[in-house]
């Protein structure tokens, strides 16, 4: 079944269910249902079922759901899940559930979910859960949830938890969860716990407290 009222639609390949009020919409590929009142969408490969408000979606790869009312969404790979009012957010990898409402959003790699209302999240590696509110948040390796309303977050390597409101937070190496107030804490070693509100916090290394 196939029910437009866009100007445009080319659907190619398996598809069960496609529904757009959008100008332009291009499914290819395994689709079960696409539903658009977005300008442009374009879903290529496997894909369940992708709805979209944004002026701009792409979906390629393995796509179980994908909800956005972003102005760009390009999901690339086995993404499960993502939903996005942000301008532009893109997925790549084995991503399961992405959510943003920030400007600039881009997942890489082994990610379960991300929600960010910040303006530029990049997540890459092993991630379970990111939650950022701040301008910048960059996390890379095995992190299982990282929280900030910082301006920068960074966290490389094993970290468990980090929760910041601090404006830079760096964390390196294996860390559980850093809690600071001070202006300047450098931490490095084994770290269990570090929560910040400072304006710089760096974490490296293996610091038990």
């Amino acid at each position: 079944m196939v029910s437009s009222e866009s100007e445009e639609q080319r659907v190619t390949g398996e598809v069960d269910m496609v529904s757009s009020e959008s100008e332009e919409q291009y499914v290819t590929g395994e689709v079960d249902m696409v539903s658009s009142e977005s300008e442009e969408q374009r879903v290529t490969g496997e894909v369940d079922m992708v709805s979209s408000e944004s002026d701009q979606q792409y979906v390629t790869g393995e796509v179980d759901m994908v909800s956005s009312e972003s102005e760009e969404q390009r999901v690339t790979g086995e993404v499960d899940m993502v939903s996005s009012e942000s301008e532009e957010q893109r997925v790549t990898g084995e991503v399961d559930m992405v959510s943003s409402e920030s400007e600039e959003q881009r997942v890489t790699g082994e990610v379960d979910m991300v929600s960010s209302e910040s303006e530029e999240q990049r997540v890459t590696g092993e991630v379970d859960m990111v939650s950022s509110e701040s301008d910048q948040q960059c996390v890379t390796g095995e992190v299982d949830m990282v929280s900030s309303e910082s301006d920068q977050q960074c966290v490389t390597g094993e970290v468990d938890m980090v929760s910041s409101e601090s404006e830079e937070q760096c964390v390196t190496g294996e860390v559980d969860m850093v809690s600071s107030e001070s202006d300047q804490q450098r931490v490095t070693g084994e770290v269990d716990m570090v929560s910040s509100e400072s304006e710089e916090q760096r974490v490296t290394g293996e610091v038990d407290v």
